[in-house]
């Protein structure tokens, strides 16, 4: 029998070896995505490249796109197009985009993604982003460092104890 080592996040970001799973990392490890995506990392759709892309969040991406007169929906747009664009960079091959009810493949799971913006009297309070995985016949959510739990899907705005997430859904095919 082959023991097969552990790589973590630092040696294998994106779990391309499958060394990583819920038994085996800590959930304080990874988020929403690490979980969604099976990474079991803390995965953020967003780049960190200071010179091409100066943003270090999506709320630094929205507070410059609504000073350089974008309304607060359509800078919310493009930053959930940015993000997934993002994403079908970092999983080429392994994500694509489809509609909730399009077929998937035996090898593939349905996740739906979106964004939380907390606007008062048109000023961004706060912004954050969510993945949930139809996984295993039911809807699937890991909010931050909490526990992984059942989620009631619905297309009205995502309520949970921290964010209201309430853009548009995007919902993506991942192989696994």
């Amino acid at each position: 029998m082959k023991i097969m080592k552990i790589l973590s996040s630092r040696k294998d970001f994106f779990n391309e070896n499958q060394t990583r799973n819920e038994q085996n990392t800590d959930q304080s490890e990874y988020n929403c995505g690490g979980y969604a995506l099976k990474t079991f990392s803390w995965y953020t759709p967003y780049e960190f490249d200071e010179e091409e892309y100066p943003f270090h969040s999506n709320y630094d991406l929205m507070e410059y796109l609504t000073s350089d007169d974008y309304s607060i929906e359509e800078a919310t747009e493009i930053i959930l197009n940015s993000n997934v664009k993002k994403m079908l960079e970092d999983f080429s091959g392994k994500l694509r985009i489809v509609q909730r009810h399009d077929y998937l493949e035996a090898d593939e799971e349905l996740i739906a993604y979106r964004l939380s913006v907390m606007e008062v009297d048109d000023y961004i309070e706060d912004m954050d982003f969510h993945f949930i995985v139809f996984r295993n016949g039911q809807w699937m959510s890991k909010l931050g460092t909490d526990a992984i739990e059942s989620f009631d899907f619905t297309e009205k705005p995502w309520e949970t104890p921290y964010f209201i997430y309430n853009s548009s859904i995007v919902y993506l095919a991942h192989k696994i």
